[in-house]
């Protein structure tokens, strides 16, 4: 383990790059402009890929449906507003099948919170989306983890951990990897990983490093069933309360 890591007990030396992500993070934050953006998410159903079956493709998925909606963030916080199953006005989609949320700033946040106390490791430079970045191991314990799954019980907020890319320059995020870790029995899944990408956009004729695309799985406990979600966010600008907000080519 690294000196340079922080956020393990015991350990003091705190790794540059990462205080000046948090930052980043922090700054960038408070900085944003109300937005809107639209979100497009396939669901699919698959076998999980450590796992094969006779005359099956390993991570072959099928289309289940999708999910349609507009992303208004105002004030810091974001809310869906026309959401669509298939083309169809929905409510409750997370009742529907899988779902995730948190790609604008609670997953980044939790990552970055003192009180999250993760412990950052293996310091590489990589190049990411043709730019310079750092790329990190991350772990965050159960006691301070603020990842939240549900399966239709109570939910349940495991230890945490994967990688994360940090741009040299800007010092901010590029993309997030991450997976639970020892999910208890009474849970109906025991695989859940997702990833978020992140892209320079233009809003307001200000550029700034949002989610472009994310992914998530989950797998059915006992079996090779899974289901993954593959989000695109497209479409952003400038949000203010008369903003005209339709999904789709009108």
């Amino acid at each position: 383990m690294a000196a340079a890591a922080i956020g393990l007990e015991g350990q003091t030396e705190a790794d540059p790059v990462i205080e000046q992500a948090r930052q980043a993070a922090i700054a960038f934050t408070r900085s944003l402009p109300d937005y809107v953006v639209k979100r497009k998410t396939t669901r699919l159903q698959g076998i999980r890929q450590t796992a094969f079956t006779p005359g099956e493709a390993a991570g072959k998925w099928r289309e289940v449906d999708v999910v349609t909606a507009d992303v208004v963030a105002e004030n810091g916080t974001d809310v869906l507003m026309n959401i669509q199953l298939n083309g169809k006005p929905a409510k409750d989609v997370e009742k529907s099948g899988a779902w995730s949320d948190g790609e604008f700033s609670s997953t980044l946040k939790a990552i970055f919170s003192r009180e999250s106390a993760a412990v950052f490791t293996k310091q590489h430079a990589v190049t990411l989306l043709n730019r310079p970045a750092y790329r990190y191991d991350y772990a965050i314990d159960q006691p301070h983890s603020s990842w939240y799954l549900s399966s239709g019980g109570e939910p349940y907020a495991p230890a945490y951990g994967g990688q994360i890319w940090i741009d040299q320059e800007s010092l901010r995020v590029l993309r997030i990897e991450m997976s639970a870790r020892d999910v208890p029995a009474y849970l109906e899944l025991d695989s859940v990983s997702s990833a978020i990408e992140y892209a320079f956009v233009k809003i307001g004729g200000t550029d700034y490093l949002l989610p472009s695309h994310a992914e998530s799985m989950e797998c059915q406990r006992g079996t090779t069933v899974c289901f993954k979600n593959a989000t695109d966010f497209r479409g952003y600008r400038k949000y203010s309360a008369d903003t005209n907000i339709t999904f789709g080519d009108k």
